[in-house]
């Protein structure tokens, strides 16, 4: 999941790619993890915009790209929600809000 992270991979491809039933996928997760491959990967791509945006010059825009988010509002949003603050306040450059 990491490696590919910009991908737009699905559980159900993951599942696949390893040998395992969706639902035991799910099921090794929430065991092993605590949560849901969505939500894990949800989190894996968010830990990486973070640190592209404390350590890059990327524009957001490409940092969303790269972190696997197709949509620059819903990436915000995931952003805001995980971390508490806008990807714009992360990087200290204020921004469109």
């Amino acid at each position: 999941m990491t490696r590919e992270i910009e991908l737009q991979t699905r559980p159900e491809a993951i599942a696949r790619r390893v040998g395992v039933s969706s639902r035991q996928l799910e099921r090794l997760f929430a065991r092993h993890l605590g949560t849901s491959p969505k939500s894990y990967l949800t989190k894996l791509r968010l830990e990486k915009a973070r640190a592209l945006l404390l350590q890059t010059n990327m524009k957001l825009i490409e940092v969303a790209i790269a972190s696997g988010f197709n949509n620059p509002d819903h990436f915000s949003r995931s952003y805001r929600r995980h971390f508490g603050l806008s990807p714009w306040l992360e990087r200290g450059i204020g921004g469109p809000e």
